[in-house]
């Protein structure tokens, strides 16, 4: 087998080291222990070890030919890892806004919550639907001196698997008028008062954790003129 095999083979081993370095780096969900650590550094030392003694003790490259060999590709492997890690990975944009930013009171308060796939590639999260009793998105609205909702708003999403293209963009409207429909307030037959009032907004995944949030909240006046 010739020099370019190995030099090929080498670079392929030194782009798959990087590669899992940059993963452990930025990826906390991979978690390094004392065997990982341990067997990561092994596998460095056998591929630099191996292809060592083969460009420079068979005379292939020199010391300086070998280094700048080892640090091209180390250098090439991060740009090429980095790149497609910058590809892939899941970018989103979660907001929520209404039409106005001040209401008379008894006006009907449009909200709109929007999720916008920001990435470069198609990306998917498993929802909560509607079959399971919890929805996917749901919005509430909160008082200042309130510690819980007093009005809220759940719809689900047709398929458990929400897939959105890049640059598309989820939408919903919801429409609140200054009432409650929650709990208690709901049974005192609550009305909006002039005030500040916070205005939420999130989606759940399949296993009702929280993955989008508007937190601490769109906030509007109620005004009594």
């Amino acid at each position: 087998m010739g020099f370019r095999f190995y030099t090929l083979t080498f670079g392929v081993a030194v782009l798959i080291l990087t590669a899992v370095g940059l993963a452990f780096f930025y990826y906390e969900s991979l978690v390094l222990t004392p065997l990982s650590i341990w067997f990561y550094l092994v596998a460095v030392v056998l591929v630099f070890g191996f292809a060592a003694d083969y460009f420079i003790l068979d005379n292939k490259l020199g010391w300086k030919k070998f280094l700048l060999l080892s640090f091209g590709l180390i250098i090439i492997s991060a740009t090429i890892t980095q790149t497609f890690a910058t590809i892939v990975t899941p970018r989103w944009s979660f907001s929520v806004y209404t039409d106005k930013s001040t209401y008379k009171l008894g006006e009907n308060v449009t909200i709109t919550v929007c999720l916008k796939n920001t990435g470069f590639i198609t990306h998917s999260f498993a929802s909560v639907t509607g079959n399971t009793g919890r929805e996917c998105i749901d919005v509430g609205v909160r008082p200042q001196e309130a510690y819980s909702p007093v009005w809220g708003s759940l719809v689900y999403l047709e398929n458990a698997n929400c897939t959105i293209r890049p640059n598309q963009i989820l939408q919903r409207t919801f429409i609140w008028n200054q009432t409650a429909n929650i709990g208690i307030y709901k049974e005192r037959g609550w009305q909006a008062e002039p005030g500040q009032y916070r205005i939420y907004g999130q989606i759940r995944d399949a296993h009702w954790n929280l993955i989008f949030s508007n937190y601490p909240g769109t906030f509007i006046n109620i005004t009594s003129t």
